[in-house]
């Protein structure tokens, strides 16, 4: 057990960027959590107990990180000396003022003294936050503040905070780092007491500047004994400041005390440091190097070569590009990505690969992996690069500096950003470590194309050759570059030991061990919401968050057989589907590479998984051969859903992760048990082709036609008769390439892949009958898919019992089987086709017609725009998912085509508009291999996508009355209340949909001193958030987001029902499939229904959710009217004003508004109003008025008698003796007696009827915003209701009860 943790401790601080053991630490670095802690944390969760596991010694596995730790370092520590002297001589040639611009500011952040201590080297970071003795008397100082501050009376209500932080006794012949140990439950018990006494008093706070009214809440964890989490600190920070800087200087003083880290000498007094021995930038200079390289190599990006050196026949070598003649533009970048993905794969495999001539077979080319300069390249986007070393920068400036400066300003974020990428500037303008590149021809690791140009950072060839050098090794005839292992960012592996449980007080921790892999792995993976407002959108209930812990509970383990099936298909697959079929065409401008039979399936994006897959699994076999098990993390998304963290043998993941999963608790299958693991294994034969070449192949093929009526009888009548087990048999029993030929074959290494998922259920079958049957022990995973759950739950929150026998919900009388939505939109679009053609108005011949419509009249087409209509995809998306590889809408198309208003093809520069092809292997490749032209595929696509969007509306034609009430809701809580819709589910977890703008790109400019950087004039880009709503998102997301959140909840309380009732752990959770052991699948069937039923309340003759989120919404309108409220604000700031009311006449269909009456309550109060104007003296005795807001450019002065007023303007008198009441239209300067200042009284238009002019709205905002944002809103208002956004009555539910959600096809 222990040194699994250790292991898994390593492997976490390599992830997750942490320290090196020989590196300076920041003083304010997150201090590591102690082995011991973890391993107490861990037994004390009781996950071990009954565990067998391995001897205490550590295995190899642990040397080999040691070994890659010190040979980083040791690269580090060579090209330091460079970058430290660099930015040293920037900064002191630095002259610049501004503190945001300063070098001067960050060298005083990263400094170091050099050890007093005799024969030591070692240095000590050191800043006006160290943790020293200066430190622990400032937090005194505040203490004593903070006590006088919060006093009644002769008593303070903060008598104890001096108990917070006391010294630690140290044991006698032992000296510890620490000095003071911080009771962090008393803090928060004071601190939470100081903003209960305040809960639900109105408190002016200060947010970004602007003093804002608002409540104050009990937000304080009062239970935690940690420190005060980034939400809490917001809190405090917003109300009492010096409260959250003592939280801030308590997390300082309780870490390791000043002190030398070699010798480890404490310097708690400072008296023996020197100040002539400080050296500048040794930590920084190091982060800089890190960063680069640790991105780089560990890249999120495939910048695949563009060409490839070979030996010809007669030894020369030669260029082969991948353009062939005639391509260009997006179809040239598209051809080369692709073959330069196909080249990277390869290379992966072979450190040789020949080549055939596409002419003759006789001539042959061959490509040498050592002489290609460009084919491992160190790159990644510099956005990414910028945005590592910007966490390395915040550990250099704490965050409690930043809450000193200025109200929080600079933010810290951004301070941070901003100088990363000044740091970079600066080290590429003369350091020979990287270059710029600005480019679009590259892919992200999981296939994606970019949008736009990405400006890139790749390490220079000294540094790759340094790398190769050190880390590449060859490991049973494949090259491995281990740093690139250790620094992946993008692979994540399983935990070698269980995961900690996670908390609903502290959200970033539990999951992985080490405090870094944490926060980098939160419990709640929210993005925009951490990025835009602090806090994440989901807030889970203490129920939900259980059923992460449930999961993380579950052992893994993988099938050895099927693995070695698996790999074996994957090295055939990459061998002869894509090496072979690369060739060489010869060409007068030089040598082409292409492929001969079409491209390849597989991406190296792809591939790359899959490898990293197998090179988990087997360190699991070599390094834990005892018991090779694993763990899965588990986190929420935002709506609520649960997730693996990594997919590395994830059932969240591909059919070859699902193909070698197994529960590593084995039980003996019982008789339940087995007649479901063969009705799995009867499933996923159904259809399957190829079994007429064994030896009884028609008497095969007739039994599996049976399966076509895919009811659960006729499983069980398959799977009761003999030749079943024949036939699997013989399949088995057939060397592995045959029998995938007939398992396999187009069903593996693609989307939605089933084929290593039947190969691993015969398998498992077969073994459990050949132990006996019931009784024999299985492991493996069952798990049955929610029948179109999207629709399921709709049908639930309409209870629509039509709509719920569509999609198995409620039986369908009239079928025995289960009904299946996507063979029903199938034969909707055929009915439409024969009313009418859908290619009418394109030139086809009438037989290639009918031949698209066959081919796109298929169940399994219909599935793609069936799932992603549910999930708010629009005709856009559908069109494109024709067109596409893998029927997604982001898949690979084709290519690119220009044409002009006539369809004609047109060059890249002319002016036209851009289509898409269809690719090869899409669902209309029928269109490139009958040379149909190719500015027709997508008008084509067009069509058909047409025609299926109008069956599936006119088969679930209620589905879209949810869409709209949704939109609905949240245009009108956007109107009541200007926030979000929000939500609360059954478990009381909270929704917040909220959708911000997307975040903006910023490209800092160089500071003075690195204005040009080597090579390139490319700017790097840092993320900025935009901090607004975007209305239009949250409506477009609101129907699929609201009802992920209603399937996560039901897969939650499916898993805990289980849990409780069968005292089981092991679960298979796909978002809306359910797994479990094959014994208990008949209780997860009736568990499944049964929450179900419970989610949406179906024996609530009311309602459910939906009703009553109406009704919040829309019944109680009146109660929370934005309007009104505002209208009784000023009702309260204008006591004079009683008739504001009858401003707004509201009749059932029409908002009436008194323009008129409107105008004189608004004359009124400028009228009897006035405005005190700000003065500034001088010294010869005139005043002059401070602000343009105090004289209006129409506005009235009321001057004492014998005022005096000098103009500001030359066109004026020089001087003017103002009487009482006299009229200027100017700032003047008073010279004698005394004015006040006054508005027009006729500066309002008494007589319109109409709403304010511009003019008029500009004048009233000056003196009083809330009376012109409530013109704004009676604007807006005025007329006829709008039906389609504010109604006026909730809909009645249908007839679709508990008693009703009864068929067998819930779940199949």
């Amino acid at each position: 057990m222990e040194h699994r943790v250790r292991i898994q401790m390593a492997k976490e601080d390599a992830m997750c960027g942490a320290d090196l053991p020989a590196e300076l630490r920041s003083t304010h670095a997150e201090e590591s959590v102690g082995f011991a802690s973890i391993l107490e944390s861990l037994e004390d969760g009781g996950i071990w107990e009954g565990g067998s596991f391995e001897p205490t010694p550590l295995p190899t596995l642990t040397n080999e990180l040691d070994d890659i730790q010190i040979k980083f370092q040791r690269l580090i520590d060579d090209f330091r000396p460079i970058v430290q002297d660099l930015l040293n001589d920037i900064a002191t040639k630095d002259r610049h003022v501004d503190a945001m611009k300063s070098w001067r500011e960050l060298k005083l952040w990263d400094k170091a003294f050099k050890c007093p201590t005799k024969d030591c080297d070692g240095l000590i970071g050191f800043d006006e936050f160290s943790n020293d003795r200066r430190q622990y008397r400032e937090l005194k100082r505040q203490m004593k503040k903070a006590k006088e501050q919060f006093t009644l009376g002769t008593k303070s209500r903060l008598d104890q905070l001096d108990e917070v932080c006391t010294k630690i006794v140290q044991k006698e012949g032992s000296e510890s780092m620490k000095r003071y140990q911080v009771d962090w439950m008393l803090f928060r018990q004071l601190v939470n007491e100081i903003l209960k006494d305040e809960e639900g008093q109105e408190k002016q706070i200060d947010i970004k500047g602007k003093k804002v009214t608002g409540v104050i809440p009990p937000s304080i964890n009062v239970k935690s004994s940690k420190p005060l989490d980034g939400k809490e600190l917001h809190l405090l920070t917003k109300h009492h400041p010096l409260l959250s800087e003592i939280a801030l200087r308590l997390k300082i003083v309780q870490r390791n005390i000043l002190h030398c880290t070699e010798c480890k000498t404490p310097q708690w007094k400072g008296d023996d440091l020197n100040v002539d021995d400080i050296v500048y930038f040794h930590r920084l200079s190091g982060k800089i190097i890190r960063a680069v390289i640790e991105v780089a190599v560990g890249n999120a990006v495939i910048r695949a070569p563009k060409s490839l050196q070979v030996l010809n026949q007669d030894g020369d070598l030669v260029k082969a590009t991948f353009s062939s003649p005639g391509s260009k533009g997006r179809e040239r970048r598209d051809r080369e990505q692709i073959l330069g993905e196909a080249i990277l794969t390869a290379f992966e495999f072979e450190t040789q690969l020949n080549f055939e001539s596409a002419v003759d077979s006789k001539t042959t080319y061959s490509a040498i992996k050592e002489d290609q300069k460009n084919v491992e390249i160190f790159i990644a986007l510099g956005t990414e690069i910028a945005e590592r070393l910007a966490h390395e920068v915040k550990m250099v400036k704490p965050k409690v500096a930043f809450h000193l400066e200025a109200n929080g300003k600079p933010d810290r974020d951004e301070w941070c950003k901003t100088r990363a990428v000044q740091l970079l500037y600066a080290v590429n303008s003369n350091a020979d470590l990287f270059d710029f590149e600005k480019t679009r021809e590259f892919r992200y690791t999981d296939g994606e194309v970019p949008n736009y140009e990405a400006n890139l950072i790749r390490l220079t060839d000294r540094l790759h050759e340094r790398i190769r050098k050190d880390f590449c090794v060859e490991v049973n005839g494949v090259t491995r570059n281990l740093l690139r292992e250790y620094f992946h960012k993008e692979r994540v592996d399983p935990m070698i030991c269980p995961p900690i449980d996670r908390s609903n007080s502290l959200d970033d921790e539990g999951g992985f061990l080490t405090p870094g892999m944490q926060k980098r792995k939160p419990m709640i993976s929210d993005k925009q919401g951490h990025l835009n407002s602090g806090t994440p959108r989901f807030n889970p209930s203490d129920e939900a968050v259980k059923v992460l812990n449930v999961l993380q509970k579950t052992t893994w383990s993988v099938d050895a057989e099927t693995y070695d099936v698996v790999k074996t298909v994957f090295e055939n697959e990459i061998k002869n589907n894509l090496v072979q079929k690369l060739v060489i065409s010869e060409h007068a401008g030089g040598l082409v590479l292409g492929f001969k039979d079409g491209m390849s399936k597989v991406r190296h994006g792809q591939v790359r998984e899959w490898m990293e897959t197998f090179q988990f699994v087997d360190e699991l076999f070599e390094h834990h051969a005892g018991m090779p098990v694993f763990w899965h993390p588990w986190y929420f998304d935002w709506r609520g859903r649960v997730y693996t963290v990594t997919n590395i043998l994830s059932p969240q993941n591909d059919d070859v992760s699902r193909g070698l999963l197994r529960f590593a608790d084995k039980q003996p299958i019982n008789q339940s048990g087995l007649k479901w693991l063969g009705r799995k294994c009867a499933s996923f034969l159904r259809g399957m082709a190829g079994v007429q070449s064994l030896s009884k192949g028609e008497q095969y093929d007739k039994l599996l036609k049976k399966l076509d009526a895919k009811t659960w009888e006729c499983y069980d009548e398959v799977t009761d008769n003999p030749l079943f087990e024949e036939l699997l048999r013989e399949i088995l029993a057939l060397p592995t390439l045959e029998g995938f030929a007939i398992w396999g074959e187009g069903d593996v290494f693609r989307s939605k892949a089933e084929g290593f998922q039947r190969y691993t259920t015969m398998l498992e079958y077969i073994r459990v009958l050949d132990a006996g049957g019931v009784g024999a022990l299985s492991g493996l995973p069952l798990n049955l898919d929610a029948s179109s759950s999207v629709y399921q739950h709709a049908a639930a929150l309409l209870r629509d019992e039509s709509m719920a026998s569509v999609v198995n919900v409620a039986p369908q009388l009239e079928i025995e089987g289960p009904a299946d939505i996507y063979l029903a939109v199938v034969g909707e679009v055929e009915t439409l086709w024969k009313k009418k053609c859908p290619f009418e108005s394109i030139e086809l011949e009438p037989s290639l017609k009918n031949e698209i419509k066959r081919a796109v009249l298929k169940r399994s087409i219909a599935k793609t725009p069936v799932m992603i209509y549910g999930y708010g995809a629009g005709r856009k998306s559908i069109i494109r998912s024709f067109l596409t590889h893998n029927q997604a809408p982001d898949g690979d198309h084709g290519g690119w085509i220009k044409v002009n208003e006539a369809l004609d093809l047109v060059e890249e520069d002319q002016e036209g508009d851009w289509l898409r092809t269809a690719h090869l292997e899409s669902s209309l490749a029928i269109l490139a291999t009958n040379d149909v032209k190719s500015q027709l595929h997508e008008e084509i696509a067009t069509h058909i996508a047409q025609g299926f969007l109008q069956a599936i509306q006119n088969i679930l034609p209620s589905f879209g009355t949810v869409t709209s009430w949704l939109k609905k809701m949240v245009q009108k809580h956007d109107w009541l209340h200007e926030t979000p819709l929000q939500w609360t589910l059954l478990d009381t977890s909270q929704v917040n949909h909220h959708v911000w703008m997307p975040a903006v790109a910023h490209a800092p400019k160089p500071w003075a001193t690195t204005e040009k950087t080597r090579g390139s004039s490319t700017r790097l880009s840092i993320r900025k958030k935009s901090g607004e709503r975007s209305l239009k998102e949250e409506l477009s997301g609101v129907a699929p987001n609201f009802i992920h959140s209603l399937d996560a909840l039901h897969m939650r309380r499916v898993v805990l029902g289980l849990s409780n009732s069968l005292k089981t752990n092991d679960f298979w959770s796909v978002h809306d499939s359910f797994g479990c052991h094959p014994n208990f699948v008949d209780d997860m069937v009736q568990t499944i229904r049964g929450k179900f039923v419970e989610i949406h309340e179906l024996d609530n003759p009311e309602g459910g959710i939906l009703w009553n989120m109406f009704d919040e919404i829309f019944v109680k309108e009146l109660e929370y009217n934005a309007l009104g409220r505002r209208m009784k604000i000023i009702k309260e700031q204008f006591p004079a004003v009683d008739n504001f009311d009858e401003v707004l006449a509201t009749s059932e269909t029409q908002h009436q508004i008194d323009w008129t009456l409107y105008r004189g309550i608004i004359n009124d109060v400028l009228k009897n109003e006035k405005v005190a104007p700000k003065f500034e003296h001088h010294p010869d005795d005139t005043i002059t008025v401070q602000s343009s807001e105090a004289i209006p450019t129409n506005g009235r002065i009321i001057a004492g008698e014998g005022a005096l007023l000098k103009p500001m303007k030359k066109a004026q008198p020089e001087w003017t003796k103002v009487g009482i009441d006299d009229v200027v239209e100017a700032n003047w300067v008073l010279v004698e007696g005394e004015i006040t200042i006054q508005v027009f009284a006729d500066s309002i238009d008494l007589t319109s009827s109409k709403p304010l002019t511009p003019k008029e709205k500009t004048l009233v905002k000056s003196h009083h915003e809330i009376l012109a944002e409530i013109s704004d809103r009676l604007k807006l208002l005025e007329g006829d209701i709008d039906a389609s956004t504010l109604p006026t009555s909730a809909p009645q539910p249908g007839e679709l009860n508990g008693a009703n959600v009864r068929s067998k096809y819930f779940v199949n």
